[in-house]
């Protein structure tokens, strides 16, 4: 008897339940999945490419300038490749994000930088991205604004207007970081940033050695300067935490070929 009026209330609660959350003066409450727990990544396999000109230079005439030229038509071509072999361009601020929050990267993922700063990246090399949607980082000196062959304030800050484009530092002057003294290297590391942060109003996080050169104290005034990464000119191709001021390249001279192009990328399929 005492067991059929438990079930009879048990029944009766049930019942006036079903009823009222028809007439939605219940809710029910959902449970949600539990949120995905993303690992940081130790290691980072990303091709990062250094370009200088985007130009058409005649060799005969200028061979150094034209070792460091890439022509408009073939970078043209050389985003076509990247985007038919599934390569996606990202960020350095996805690397740092993947490193400190295991944010996923895409499967093929690669970053391209462009050193110096020099005026043909908006004229030549934008355009160019924009048709592809890719993105890109620029490393620019800050005193050689508006100075002849490099960016002028007013093309940094349409560059800097754009989601494709993050713009970085290169020192203030392009001086050999190692022949300072430490009050000089100082004002080379902090005062590109300061400016370039007040002209554009974005935070400049990433820095390039001029010529490539560093040494491993120069390194770590770089990340006391405030930087999240600095990238050299040695070779290669995967990153790690440890080595996020001391970040290798793969630099695209002014003669690549696209299959000295897919050979510098896809070494392991030659």
């Amino acid at each position: 008897m005492k067991k059929l009026k438990i079930f009879s209330m048990i029944l009766i609660v049930a019942t006036f339940t079903i009823f009222f959350v028809m007439l939605g003066e219940v809710s029910v409450p959902k449970v949600s999945a539990p949120s995905e727990i993303l690992t940081p990544l130790t290691s980072v396999h990303v091709p990062v490419l250094i370009y200088h000109y985007i130009r058409e230079v005649d060799p005969k005439k200028d061979f150094l300038g034209a070792d460091l030229s890439v022509s408009p038509k073939n970078f043209d071509e050389q985003l076509t490749w990247l985007e038919e072999k599934g390569y996606t361009t990202i960020t350095l601020d996805d690397i740092v994000s993947a490193w400190e929050k295991g944010t996923p990267l895409p499967e093929k993922p690669i970053i391209l930088t462009f050193d110096d700063g020099y005026d043909d990246f908006a004229t030549n090399a934008f355009p160019i991205l924009q048709k592809h949607g890719a993105k890109a980082t620029t490393y620019v000196v800050s005193s050689f604004l508006d100075k002849p062959h490099y960016l002028s304030t007013k093309q940094l800050l349409e560059l800097a207007a754009s989601p494709l484009i993050t713009i970085a530092s290169h020192t203030e002057h392009h001086a050999d970081l190692r022949t300072l003294k430490m009050s000089k290297l100082h004002e080379e590391l902090i005062n590109s940033k300061s400016r370039l942060e007040k002209l554009i109003g974005q935070p400049i996080r990433h820095f390039a050695y001029p010529y490539g050169r560093f040494t491993n104290g120069i390194a770590q005034e770089t990340e006391k300067a405030g930087y999240s990464t600095a990238t050299t000119t040695l070779f290669g191709y995967n990153h790690t935490p440890k080595n996020r001021f001391m970040m290798r390249r793969v630099r695209i001279a002014g003669a690549t070929s696209i299959s000295k192009f897919e050979k510098l990328l896809e070494p392991d399929l030659q």
